[in-house]
């Protein structure tokens, strides 16, 4: 009996990748165009995101010493 679950198991996380796929490539242009209207790039890489993190940091250290002289 317990081999019956876990095909049963098996055969529907198949299906639910299958659908998850179709569903993907089906929604891919609305979610393309909802982009595009709402101007959102893709995801920022991690190393843009420290870089920006740096910035930000060396010019608060930079006011902070303008303040001090």
């Amino acid at each position: 009996m317990n081999k019956h679950y876990s095909d049963a198991r098996y055969y529907v996380g198949r299906a639910v990748a299958h659908i998850r796929a179709g569903l993907t490539e089906d929604l891919q242009p609305v979610a393309d165009r909802a982009k595009e209207r709402l101007e959102i790039d893709g995801p920022e890489s991690e190393s843009s995101r420290v870089q920006q993190f740096r910035t930000k940091v060396q010019d608060g250290i930079g006011g902070l010493l303008a303040k001090l002289d």
